[in-house]
């Protein structure tokens, strides 16, 4: 796309200090989506805009910074913070339908659920809906199976 329209050529043209930023830019953005395409088994763009969709450059967070950053449980892999939301804790949702079919689906889900746990310092906060609007309906779907796997005094 980036060949066909022209775009880098255009703004390799220009003198513009923010064009030539946009270039850095669109270079870092091919070069992770080659190594996305080298590394991961789903290619699909789909599965390359969840990777994408919620990560920021988090070298750039500092510890007393006063900020709320939304990830994935998988980009926050290494990673610890004061208090953490896990959102969508529902059979369906997280775990998702797929952990359903298999084991090792079940056992990859519940691999993430333990990383976003141990993302938390402080404070730890799981939340369900009982109802929830989804592709235009709205569904229920239960707590999630593994809120009710936490030790008790965890609670």
């Amino acid at each position: 796309i980036l060949k066909e329209t022209g775009y880098i050529s255009e703004l390799e043209k220009s003198k513009e200090i923010e064009d030539k930023s946009r270039i850095e830019n669109l270079k870092e953005l091919v070069s992770d989506a080659v190594d996305f395409e080298r590394s991961s088994e789903d290619k699909s763009l789909s599965a390359y805009l969840e990777k994408v969709s919620l990560v920021q450059d988090t070298d750039k967070l500092e510890a007393e910074d006063d900020t709320i950053v939304l990830m994935t449980v998988h980009s926050a892999k290494g990673l610890e913070f004061p208090v953490v939301f896990m959102v969508g804790m529902e059979n369906g949702i997280f775990p998702g339908n797929a952990s359903f079919e298999s084991e090792a689906e079940m056992e990859e889900s519940r691999r993430l659920c333990y990383v976003g746990i141990t993302r938390a310092k402080e404070q730890l906060f799981m939340t369900s809906a009982e109802v929830r609007r989804q592709f235009g309906r709205t569904v229920a779907y239960p707590q999630s199976d593994f809120i009710a796997e936490i030790k008790g005094d965890l609670k």
